[in-house]
């Protein structure tokens, strides 16, 4: 029996934020989705709640270190669903960092072209991973269709990647659907 207390409780919903391994909150049931929700793992591969739905909402990798071993730890993840979302650590996805990126290291566009085609190759389908940069997308859990949209743009702050400026935050977030149901930023 879990002595995990939800954060925030309705009849529509649980949120916990403390718990443990060895005593997770059970499943709610049938026409339930249980989301699980992490960020910021740097690299590091963690144990994982089972769940419906997994979100990593940014910067799974450190850098662009550990990039394609983070990216296949996620990949192996039992999650029946996976939502992806970069975070300003991988900006080797943020395609206005490679000129920056390619003046460094000579030859390095091609490693970069790769990185982002590993998001959507046949290995991430079958892993039922979704990629989102600044995009929308359905997904399915406990027979309930969720209108999702991600997108790793963040305010700017120093170099890192995906950033805007304050003149084009409504440029940036115009896009989101209205039908938006699950809203994933960093």
């Amino acid at each position: 029996m879990s002595s995990a207390t939800p954060a925030l409780a309705s009849s529509a919903y649980r949120v916990y934020t403390k718990y443990t391994l060895d005593s997770l909150p059970s499943h709610p049931g049938k026409g339930w989705t249980r989301f699980v929700c992490l960020s910021d793992t740097h690299r590091k591969t963690i144990p994982m709640v089972d769940g419906d739905i997994l979100i990593h909402a940014g910067d799974f990798s450190s850098f662009t270190t550990g990039f394609r071993d983070s990216l296949r730890w996620i990949k192996e993840l039992n999650h029946p669903c996976k939502l992806l979302i970069a975070g300003n650590h991988e900006y080797n996805l943020d395609s206005r960092c490679f000129d920056y990126l390619n003046a460094r290291n000579p030859g390095v566009r091609a490693e970069l072209a790769e990185d982002r085609r590993l998001l959507r190759d046949d290995s991430a389908i079958e892993a039922n991973l979704n990629y989102l940069e600044a995009e929308s997308t359905t997904v399915s859990a406990s027979g309930k269709p969720w209108a999702v949209y991600g997108s790793p743009y963040t305010p700017e702050y120093g170099t890192m990647g995906f950033y805007y400026r304050p003149h084009e935050a409504d440029d940036t977030w115009a896009p989101v659907p209205r039908n938006t149901e699950i809203l994933c930023v960093i």
